[in-house]
């Protein structure tokens, strides 16, 4: 049966994975495993159920979104709201109707929606939308996998907004007010795993510290919430007993089972507390019938139930972590012999030293091959791995399991009546500690750095890691990983650069690489208080090259959606040119010669834009435009006429009708141009009278919205420019 059950868990794993091509291969290994024997004809039969099922259903889910080719428009639905978060300036919610899940935002909000409420709101639908850059998030099949078929955004104003039924103050919406977002920020991401209230810098900091998995309810937490409450039901329980109560540990595990699925409820029902949850139920039969099965069925059971009743969990990271790194510490752990060498004679502070070094040598073993087990995964989702953070593990879980999460969870309990002292004192715990990390940060918290071409053999070198010590694989595991971080790869020649213009959405952000020095032009939308397009975009690109810092960080001007995210570089460059510092300067690396500017005449705004000119070795160049509108354009072609030609143009103010006037484009003279401007975004961009302007000149356009990231590499000797897009051919408009 459990070999069965393993047989279906890997055809779901492989349907979730790059590999689903295998259910064309596997009808031909079922015909072959039928005519060898019916054992391994039926293991292939359950491979390929599972791996249909995953991809049923991902077809299905697909179907039943909103076509991303679909334009926006505005209708009035009725629906229940769930999942509230409060940011700056903006609301978040769940609104559940017939017709599916939406993701809904209120900006500036003046309406108020909490938890259980029914409503009838008037909204401005938008299809899920994927950024499509080399190696990038696929943010659509998230999204569909959480169950969304749309995304909308709340009219305010509108009169049609309505309360329809007010179900009053829900569990889940009591203990949101406990854990206050505001109040306590990091308490609440520590123990609903909602990171909402977080800072950018914070969600940053945890990332790259490797403890994301501490601000995910998951086993740590609702294990510890049953243990708790079994602890303490059996205490309460011992006047019984002496009258000879024979269900005490049945009362214990039913209640504590039943608290741990209602903290998995409180907490959104991620997949790691389904896990959990899956994983306790299978203990407390087990313990009922007080038989001994190893965890690893309880893991493979809870395996294929979330397969199941979830299909679609293993599209994206989390699942893959929650999973394998449980199993990694499963697997660590077993590997601990009791060889502690007891005696009746020891005493008991032996005993307890024996105990402990036990304890301590299976949290280090555990945490080993949970580190390698984990880096794995994350560096085949091109996720940092930071070295440091196996020992950070190996000191925190234990701190964080016994003793901050059970002070938490008796916070948690004495606010229910009243009193908050012993939450905010935890609060303030969790505050000092995230300081200190800071403080530490730029010294301890680097990630592997290894460019993509090296990426599996970093994963090679791991698999080896995790090999019993009995095969000696550790010296040939060292020798592979040091390869891969001193191993040269593909850079440009000299005098030659790489451009990558991002799909960064409504924005801009762009990268140009020569020889040996990068510069990054503008760095996408960001905002103090939250994670932007650098953090979700640059800094993976960044990491597939290998590139630990930029040369330069150039923004064209200060606002949001090009300056935005210079918050998430912060120590990942070495100077920074603003639009208040850009005095007209040349320099040259590799060869590649580079020139900044901008209009004598304007100095802040659109139109006080700082431009860049590249120029390669055989005089191919390519410009910078920002955000630059008509009158700077007349300023500029009147001051740097021979500055602005150009082979390349990034074309200015994502392609609005403000900008590409027509003088400016004879004296640009682009054979190509790239627009950087978001699919469907509510500008507009670009304009189709701007188009025209460039149709009119035979220049070959591409766009972001369109075409996803370009990439147009400059050669040294040649004319020609290779350019590469990122958005499947099929999906171009």
């Amino acid at each position: 049966m459990k070999t069965y059950l393993l047989s279906f868990g890997l055809g779901g794993l492989l349907a979730s994975s790059s590999v689903a091509w295998l259910f064309l291969v596997l009808p031909v290994a079922l015909i072959l495993a039928a005519l060898k024997s019916k054992s391994v004809f039926c293991h292939v039969l359950m491979v390929l159920v599972g791996l249909g099922w995953v991809l049923i259903n991902l077809a299905l889910v697909e179907q039943s979104a909103l076509d991303t080719n679909e334009k926006p428009y505005r209708d009035t639905v009725v629906g229940s709201i769930s999942r509230v978060a409060q940011k700056a300036n903006k609301t978040e919610f769940d609104l559940d109707t017939p017709s599916g899940k939406i993701k809904a935002s209120c900006y500036r909000c003046p309406l108020s929606f909490s938890d259980g409420e029914e409503w009838r709101l008037a909204l401005r639908f938008k299809p899920i939308l994927n950024l499509y850059n080399p190696g990038g998030f696929d943010y659509r099949k998230w999204m569909l996998a959480k169950g969304y078929v749309v995304t909308a955004t709340v009219d305010s104003k509108s009169p049609v907004n309505k309360r329809l039924q007010w179900q009053g103050v829900t569990l889940r919406g009591y203990v949101s007010e406990i854990i206050d977002v505001k109040r306590t920020p990091i308490l609440r991401a520590l123990l609903l795993g909602d990171k909402a209230g977080l800072k950018a810098d914070e969600q940053r900091l945890i990332n790259r510290a490797g403890i994301s998995h501490l601000f995910v309810v998951s086993g740590l937490h609702i294990s510890l919430a049953a243990l708790l409450v079994v602890m303490a039901v059996a205490w309460l329980q011992r006047p019984f007993i002496v009258r000879h109560w024979r269900f005490s540990h049945v009362v214990s595990l039913v209640l504590g089972l039943t608290v741990a699925a209602l903290y998995g409820y409180l907490s959104g029902m991620n997949t790691p507390a389904i896990r959990a949850l899956i994983m306790l139920v299978c203990a407390f039969f087990i313990l009922w019938g007080r038989k001994n099965i190893s965890a690893l069925v309880y893991w493979l059971l809870a395996l294929v139930f979330v397969l199941i009743v979830s299909p679609l969990a293993f599209t994206g990271l989390g699942a893959w972590l929650s999973f394998g790194i449980v199993l990694a510490l499963i697997v660590g752990m077993s590997g601990v012999e009791d060889n502690s060498g007891l005696s009746l004679g020891d005493s008991r502070m032996q005993s307890f030293i024996r105990s402990f070094k036990r304890y301590l040598l299976g949290l280090f073993r555990a945490q080993w091959f949970a580190f390698f087990a984990g880096g794995v995964i994350l560096i085949v989702f091109n996720v940092p791995v930071t070295p440091i953070s196996f020992a950070l593990n190996i000191c925190l879980i234990p701190v964080v399991s016994l003793f901050v999460v059970p002070l938490a969870f008796i916070g948690v309990a004495t606010a229910l009546f009243g009193d908050v002292t012993l939450l905010l004192f935890v609060e303030q715990l969790l505050v000092n500690f995230i300081r200190q990390m800071h403080e530490l940060e730029g010294a301890i918290f680097s990630p592997f750095m290894v460019h993509d071409d090296n990426r599996y053999l970093v994963v090679t070198s791991f698999l080896l890691f995790l090999l019993p010590r009995s095969l000696r694989a550790y010296p040939l595991a060292a020798l592979i990983l040091l390869l891969a971080l001193i191993m040269k790869s593909d850079k440009p020649d000299v005098g030659a650069f790489k451009l990558m213009v991002f799909d960064v959405g409504q924005g801009s952000s762009a990268l140009i690489t020569t020889r040996s020095h990068s510069i990054l032009i503008d760095t996408g939308y960001g905002k103090r208080a939250s994670l932007g397009m650098a953090d979700y975009i640059v800094l993976p690109y960044l990491r597939k090259l290998g590139l630990a810092q930029l040369d330069k960080v150039f923004l064209t001007h200060d606002d949001a959606d090009h300056a935005g995210g210079v918050g998430a570089l912060k120590s990942r460059y070495i100077s920074l040119t603003r639009q208040g510092s850009c005095q007209e300067e040349s320099w040259e690396w590799d060869e590649v010669v580079f020139h900044q500017f901008q209009s004598p005449e304007y100095k802040i705004g659109n139109n006080g834009t700082c431009l860049l000119r590249v120029e390669s070795k055989n005089g191919a160049s390519v410009l910078f435009a920002g955000d630059i509108e008509k009158k700077a354009e007349r300023s500029l072609i009147k001051h740097y006429p021979q500055l602005l030609q150009s082979d390349v143009l990034l074309v200015p103010h994502h392609g609005s009708k403000t900008s590409s006037s027509s003088g400016f484009l004879n004296t640009v003279n682009p054979s190509l141009a790239i627009i950087s401007a978001g699919k469907l975004n509510h500008f507009g961009h670009p304009h189709s009278e701007v188009i025209a302007r460039y149709d009119d000149r035979l220049v070959k356009i591409y766009s972001t919205g369109s075409h996803g990231a370009v990439e147009v590499e400059f050669s040294p000797r040649q004319a020609a420019r290779i350019v590469s897009t990122y958005r499947p051919r099929d999906q171009y408009e």
